[in-house]
């Protein structure tokens, strides 16, 4: 994991007070127009206005989902691509067990290395999991509905 001026990953819970002002930033974002990736955006500090600084649009794009998810009051965390995770931090980015997940190692679902006594898993093999078995669900339920038509149960 590369080190940056902020420790990542960290978990941000968001106060009633934080997720009111992030509703207002969001209703404020949302004013912007869509798909201005060569545009570049100014946050200036109201403590601070010789700090202003010019923020690109990928980034503003990224920081209007985080504070729509800090407006509906759920935690955020930021992960970085390269970033390795435990098998517990895996598990919660997957919604799933952490011996679901121990399973789909032994079974060669997920790569990992080991350091030490702890499994690593690449957050880059976390998500490529996380699209194969959403890709397979969503292709079973497609399956289960064109079922549930031919058999004349009303979906």
């Amino acid at each position: 994991m590369t080190t940056s001026m902020i420790d990542l990953p960290q978990t941000v819970l968001p106060t009633e007070e934080d997720a009111v002002i992030a509703r207002e930033c969001c209703r404020r974002l949302s004013l912007i127009p869509e798909g201005l990736d060569a545009a570049q955006f100014q946050i200036q500090p109201t403590a601070a206005p010789d700090a202003a600084t010019t923020i690109p649009a990928s980034a503003l794009r990224l920081l209007k989902g985080i504070l729509l998810q800090m407006a509906n009051g759920n935690a955020v965390t930021l992960i970085p691509v390269d970033s390795e995770l435990s098998i517990a931090e895996a598990a919660d980015v997957l919604n799933v067990s952490r011996h679901f997940l121990v399973e789909r190692i032994e079974q060669g679902d997920i790569p990992f290395r080991t350091a030490g006594n702890k499994q690593l898993i690449s957050y880059r093999d976390v998500l490529a999991f996380k699209e194969r078995t959403d890709r397979s669900s969503e292709q079973a339920l497609n399956e289960l509905c064109e079922q549930a038509q031919e058999l004349g149960m009303g979906y």
